[in-house]
């Protein structure tokens, strides 16, 4: 609404009579109705500046969405959702909108990491041009601009929905270990007309931003396949776990270290050595072997040391594995359960993965395998 209208009285002129103001506080327009000599109601149309400005509010669309771990390649990606809200008594026109990108971690060429970036309605049209390439603002900021947009009216009291999106580059082009927050920085950043008064109107809301965009090779993900068997068993599996390489850009990852949890409830009479063992699949080579000891009662242990022993010829130290792009390794663990009475549960789990530096694990920690219990 445009709140209350004041137009100055028209006094003193000869032979006008009868005026009659009619404002319309949605539209801001006042008709002017009066008559002069012998002609009655003559009417005049004018626009006025309203007293209370409209607004156009900004407001995320995706405030609470996680970081996004994205690998080399990716096309088509969401990198952020903004709402605009026409907060008044007419329909909105959005001429011109910039979009910065601020650059975290590694942003040395950062600003070439995403390209394609384009403003797309809630019902798939795209609004203005597509920004092929950002323009450096500064060492941790790049810019888009979108101008001229001229089909994007946000309708009076109703909100229009943009969702940023844009292709993530190829490596090296893409840098890696970049990270990027695509925000509206500015109230000074959208240029915003009235479609009836045809005066400025103001923004607020700025600034707002999409969820952080991480960018690696590869993104590992790891979840637990099975709990294992309950058997009395010298070589018995008690948990696996599937490795996932979600890459898009044909990278492979290599993975060099696995922390392994095991919490046993020990019910046997004496003190045991044991040997675990990490399989690529259920029968496949073996990646790593290492000797534990447990005790009576309760026995909480990370193996996070898989070098073998010079002095015990079954241990094996642990050997990096690659898992190629949009793959999938099984992980076995076995040991000795042959000693494992009833009531003596044992639960699997990952505690943590190192690998290549240019990969990302996206999975929380530990990575719960489940418990079996004999």
């Amino acid at each position: 609404s445009y709140g209350n209208v004041t137009v100055a009285a028209i006094t003193n002129v000869s032979g006008v009579a009868n005026i009659v103001y009619t404002a319309d506080t949605n539209t801001g327009i006042v008709a002017i109705t009066a008559s002069v000599g012998s002609v009655k109601n003559i009417t005049q149309i004018t626009k006025v500046t309203p007293s209370v400005l409209e607004s156009l509010i900004i407001t995320n669309g995706d405030a609470t969405s996680p970081t996004q771990y994205r690998t080399t390649s990716q096309k088509d990606l969401s990198l952020g959702i903004f709402k605009l809200t026409a907060n008044g008594g007419e329909d909105m026109i959005v001429t011109r909108i910039v979009i910065t990108d601020m650059m975290f971690g590694n942003t040395g060429g950062a600003a070439g990491s995403f390209t394609n970036l384009k403003l797309v309605k809630a019902n798939g049209t795209q609004v203005g041009q597509i920004t092929y390439n950002m323009d450096l603002k500064s060492a941790s900021e790049a810019i888009a601009t979108f101008n001229p947009i001229s089909n994007l009216i946000v309708a009076k009291n109703q909100t229009e929905t943009l969702t940023l999106k844009g292709d993530l580059n190829s490596y090296p082009n893409a840098v890696l270990g970049s990270y990027h927050l695509f925000k509206i920085n500015s109230v000074n950043d959208i240029t915003v007309i009235g479609d009836t008064l045809n005066l400025p109107i103001t923004v607020t809301g700025a600034p707002i931003s999409g969820s952080l965009q991480g960018v690696y090779k590869s993104v590992l993900s790891v979840y637990a396949q099975s709990a294992g068997n309950t058997i009395l068993s010298i070589n018995n599996s008690i948990a696996s776990f599937s490795f996932t390489n979600n890459s898009k850009g044909n990278y492979p990852i290599t993975i060099s270290g696995i922390q392994l949890g095991l919490d046993i409830w020990f019910t046997g009479i004496q003190a045991s050595s044991k040997y675990i063992t990490l399989r690529k699949g259920w029968d496949g080579p073996i990646i790593a072997k290492k000797k534990f000891n447990i005790s009576k009662g309760t026995n909480s242990l990370v193996i996070t040391d898989w070098q073998a022993n010079a002095g015990d010829p079954n241990e094996m130290t642990f050997t990096p594995f690659d898992i190629n792009a949009n793959d999938s390794m099984s992980i076995y663990v076995f040991t000795d359960t042959t000693d494992m009475v009833s009531g003596s549960p044992i639960i699997t789990s990952i505690k943590d993965v190192t690998l290549s530096a240019d990969g990302f694990m996206t999975s929380p920690l530990p990575v719960n395998g489940g418990g079996i219990s004999f």
